[in-house]
């Protein structure tokens, strides 16, 4: 059995989940300011992962990669799954969402706009045996 997503983390994977980075941003700090230890990691790194969306579709290459990486750098530890998020698989999903803007920094390209469809999502697991 999954152990149930604390509350603030199933409000900002809805709010993730529908394209609203910023309100998941929020729903998230909120929470990660009042913990300690190593979930504080956990918290941080799905706020920049949010923040990172919101960077690139608001014009920001260089800020929106910075921060995908920080994210799966925090991320990575909790692989493969914590707290009901798949890690693994949301790690992977992100870092092919950022693949083309990746590739077109590289190359000093223009910056590609994100594709909805390509979008990561959280999808918590089912808490249910």
């Amino acid at each position: 059995m999954v152990a149930e997503p604390p509350p603030a983390l199933r409000r900002g994977a809805a709010l993730f989940d529908a394209g609203d980075f910023y309100a998941a941003h929020e729903a998230w700090e909120e929470h990660w300011l009042e913990i300690g230890g190593s979930e504080r990691d956990f918290y941080k790194g799905l706020i920049q992962a949010a923040v990172a969306l919101l960077h690139w579709q608001r014009g920001n290459p260089l800020g929106a990669v910075k921060l995908r990486r920080s994210a799966a750098a925090l991320l990575a530890p909790f692989a493969p799954t914590h707290r009901g998020v798949r890690v693994t698989c949301f790690l992977a999903r992100l870092e092919a969402h950022f693949a083309p803007l990746e590739r077109a920094l590289a190359h000093k390209m223009p910056a590609p706009a994100p594709d909805s469809a390509t979008r990561p999502r959280l999808e918590l697991e089912d808490s249910t045996p």
